[in-house]
């Protein structure tokens, strides 16, 4: 092995070291910093082993994140739609082969998923598909520094998003036990009320139609039945007994 090749693989695993460095920041800013360094490290790993095709894309993402550092006025979209026509323009013109165009393929589907930042699996998911891509490339062009990036990235990732699976899974769970009483509650209660506002409701109707008719019903009967006890008292009272006849 030529001391350029030992030089390389030397760059290339210390930017292995920073890569990994940045996933355990906890400060965004900060995994945005080591990473940009860690592209401007691996720039150089690949041209040392006379892969320029391989470096077009750490080349690119090096000067898209040193304009998202230093011009955060400017949007998003715009660095990162320059990146797109920067390493698809010169891999066009530097590829050799099929191959030479898994670096682009790669850079599209990171590129993707920064379009979808906010969305976690959308984000988490394209960025598995560019590190998956990233690892077949680094197996065909040799880069075991690059290997072990691939493969730490994709290791990482998945660890995360089952974090996120199992966390979801436990919260939406949690949720719902601590809910559900008063959600069957609530429709108990939403079952019930009906059948209440009924009987209330036919309760005052009886109120007010049925007894005031018992009453006037009954008050002609009580007149007519004293007016009988009346006439009859006067009828008894004109009866005379009469004497027994003797014969």
């Amino acid at each position: 092995m030529s001391n350029i090749a030992i030089w390389a693989d030397f760059i290339g695993y210390f930017g292995l070291l920073i890569s990994v460095s940045s996933y355990l920041m906890i400060k965004p800013y900060m995994t945005v910093r080591l990473q940009t360094a860690s592209a401007g490290i691996y720039a150089l790993h690949f041209i040392g082993m006379g892969s320029i095709t391989a470096s077009v894309v750490p080349i690119a993402a090096l000067l898209r994140n040193l304009g998202l550092i230093f011009m955060p006025d400017k949007s998003d979209k715009f660095f990162i739609g320059g990146y797109l026509l920067m390493i698809w323009g010169l891999n066009f013109y530097l590829a050799k082969g099929t191959w030479d165009f898994l670096p682009s393929i790669m850079g599209t589907c990171a590129a993707v998923g920064m379009f979808h930042r906010e969305k976690f699996w959308h984000f988490r998911l394209c960025f598995l598909a560019s590190q998956s891509i990233c690892l077949i490339y680094m197996l065909q062009i040799g880069s075991t520094p690059g290997l072990y990036c691939g493969a730490t990235a994709i290791a990482v990732n998945s660890v995360t998003m089952l974090n996120y699976f199992l966390h979801e899974h436990i919260t939406s769970h949690s949720i719902m036990a601590e809910h559900l009483p008063n959600i069957e509650k609530t429709a108990t209660e939403q079952e019930q009320e009906p059948l209440t506002t009924t009987i209330t409701q036919t309760a005052e109707k009886v109120v007010e139609q049925v007894i005031p008719a018992i009453i006037t019903t009954a008050v002609p009967v009580v007149s007519q039945a004293k007016k009988i006890k009346v006439q009859t008292a006067t009828i008894t009272s004109n009866i005379k007994p009469h004497s027994p006849t003797v014969q």
